[in-house]
């Protein structure tokens, strides 16, 4: 920290500024990481299932980040600090960045995205009444499917039940005690 001048006020401010960067990072890394587990899953899936082809192409995965992961993480990042953020009690030193809570946060919100995006593809490519065997990436009924996890994706990370960021930031004390 780099003082100006010697008021108290801006180490206060210093202080504010630096609890809602941390919390910012800590927001956007939930954003990050439950989104890239909803790409990622679906294609694990398809292999474990033995499925030949993949659900989502690299060219979906980069364009669903450039579409839906760059300006509301940017949105994550700009945030100002939260009301209350002072009267909270300083965090430890020793606390990571990856707490057990803030994995278990992004596992959670990725697992439910997974599981929609994979179950939304394997419903259409089963639909087809084609054995897995059968589909090339010619197949129509693919192509067809092939969009189902992309718009899957796109439209879990832009509703704002579905999606991470409405749910990045921590848990607010509740009123009712």
């Amino acid at each position: 920290m780099v003082l100006l001048d010697d008021s108290f006020a801006s180490i206060a401010a210093a202080v504010e500024l630096g609890r809602s960067v941390y919390q910012n990072i800590r927001k956007f890394l939930i954003y990050l990481f439950s989104h890239n587990i909803g790409e990622l899953v679906p294609i694990l899936a398809a292999t474990a299932v033995g499925f030949p082809l993949v659900p989502l192409s690299a060219v979906q995965v980069l364009a669903i980040d450039l579409g839906s992961d760059v300006l509301p993480a940017l949105a994550l990042g700009t945030e100002p600090p939260e009301p209350g953020v002072m009267k909270t009690p300083p965090r430890s030193p020793r606390q990571p960045l990856f707490s057990a809570a803030l994995v278990r946060r992004f596992l959670f919100l990725g697992c439910i995205q997974a599981a929609v995006v994979t179950a939304v593809f394997f419903w259409h490519i089963s639909t087809a009444g084609i054995p897995f065997s059968a589909f090339t990436a010619d197949n129509p009924v693919y192509r067809e499917a092939l969009t189902s996890p992309s718009a899957a994706t796109g439209s879990a990370c832009s509703t704002s039940d579905c999606c991470p960021i409405g749910h990045c930031s921590p848990p607010k004390p509740s009123g009712w005690r």
